[in-house]
């Protein structure tokens, strides 16, 4: 999915990185957090909460390619130079709807204990328990991400190896204007 002028990547994230999305499946906090890092093995570079809970994602995924694009407008003060995915919120679409709004956030313990609990896992689906005994068990999906960045306003993440129709499962565009 290679676009011709696409330019050189910032430091942080490459053209190929691993994303992971992770969500509890009941209780008050079900929102779904996507994280990027370069490798399985690092910490995350970006770490988005979504508006999106994990049901709707869920039946989403299941009923074909899921598209999140996440809109944000330039800063008036001209202070735009750093990558769409660093900044702090987005109005979130998923498949067309409008979520609410994304936050960029730092990682805390339970993503830190989330993301070492899958450092052995390059790509794949699965639950795991919740043992902090609040209210569900945790989602996770993990797989390599192709990273284009068309202009330094503009950034998409395409799921590499698993495609639904000739199209990536999973797409997520960075948008700013």
């Amino acid at each position: 999915m290679a676009v011709s002028g696409v330019k050189k990547q910032p430091a942080g994230l490459g053209s190929r990185v691993t994303g992971t999305l992770f969500g509890l499946r009941h209780g008050h906090h079900r929102n779904v957090h996507l994280a990027f890092q370069p490798d399985p093995k690092s910490p995350p570079v970006v770490l988005i909460k979504l508006a999106t809970t994990t049901g709707p994602f869920i039946a989403d995924l299941a009923s074909g390619p899921v598209r999140f694009v996440l809109e944000c407008r330039k800063r008036t003060d001209g202070s735009s130079a750093a990558p769409p995915w660093e900044e702090e919120e987005w109005k979130e679409f998923c498949n067309g709807r409008v979520c609410g709004s994304a936050w960029r956030r730092r990682h805390g313990d339970v993503d830190r204990k989330v993301l070492e609990a899958l450092r052995p896992v390059a790509f794949g689906a699965g639950m795991m328990p919740d043992d902090e005994g609040s209210s569900g068990d945790l989602i996770y999906m993990r797989a390599r991400f192709e990273r284009e960045v068309r202009s330094r306003d503009s950034e998409a993440f395409y799921m590499i190896g698993s495609e639904s129709e000739g199209h990536p499962e999973i797409s997520i565009f960075m948008l700013r204007f």
